[in-house]
């Protein structure tokens, strides 16, 4: 027996309305997943950048090895925020130290002090810290053991945007012996910010990366960097 017309189309009816109800909660949930993960990575973004407001200080030191963040350095100079730019030296293998040696080849902050130079900062205010360096811990450390015999009240440490936050942490406990006021630059030549660091696929693997560098340095390296010493230079 034939079903009558009208409860034939009453089911198709019925089918095309629960997916234009599944389509519309699909929708829905994907507006706000999207808007969840937006959030989400924008806090992640926060937690890696971190910038000071900008002071007179003693000194400037510029982390290695970008050269936007020796140009940004450069213009702080220039603009009369300290009278020092502070570089340091990091590790080469044995190949490329007797390229070196050798004046095959130029070290990395021989070209990053020659960059300054060029900019405008005067050559005898440029100090390049002698020991060589492997990470930020260590830049941070040797530059807390330069300061402690030196009449250093006040630092500005420039580096990329998503590496201020870490950089900020490290240079606190290295410091945290000395009465040194530490202000953090993000160099403005950096296109990473925080609201939109997942919009491309280069700062968004290099924010990943820099998040799992900071979980690494709060939970290990920072625990284990010993700050430097009182000195007797900072308490006059």
């Amino acid at each position: 027996m034939n079903m009558p017309e009208e409860k034939q189309i009453r089911p198709a009816r019925l089918r095309h309305r629960g997916w234009r109800l599944l389509a519309a909660a699909l929708l829905v949930l994907s507006v706000g997943s999207y808007a969840a993960s937006t959030s989400v990575l924008t806090a992640i973004g926060e937690q890696l950048i971190h910038a000071d407001a900008m002071q007179r200080a003693d000194a400037i030191i510029v982390l290695a090895p970008f050269l936007d963040r020796v140009m940004e350095a450069a213009d702080l100079y220039r603009q009369g925020y300290a009278p020092i730019v502070i570089l340091t030296r990091g590790q080469r293998d044995p190949a490329e130290q007797e390229l070196i040696d050798r004046g095959i080849v130029e070290s990395l902050e021989e070209r990053r002090r020659r960059t300054l130079v060029a900019l405008g900062v005067a050559a005898d205010g440029i100090v390049v810290l002698e020991p060589l360096v492997d990470s930020t811990a260590d830049e941070a450390r040797s530059f807390a053991e330069w300061a402690r015999v030196h009449s250093i009240r006040r630092v500005i440490v420039v580096t990329s945007p998503l590496h201020t936050g870490r950089s900020r942490l490290t240079f606190m406990r290295a410091l945290e012996n000395l009465p040194i006021d530490l202000i953090v630059r993000p160099s403005s030549r950096n296109p990473f910010r925080s609201d939109t660091w997942w919009h491309r696929r280069d700062t968004f693997r290099d924010g990943l990366i820099e998040f799992q560098k900071l979980i690494y340095y709060r939970l290990v390296e920072l625990p284990r960097l010993a700050p430097a010493a009182p000195s007797a230079a900072h308490t006059s």
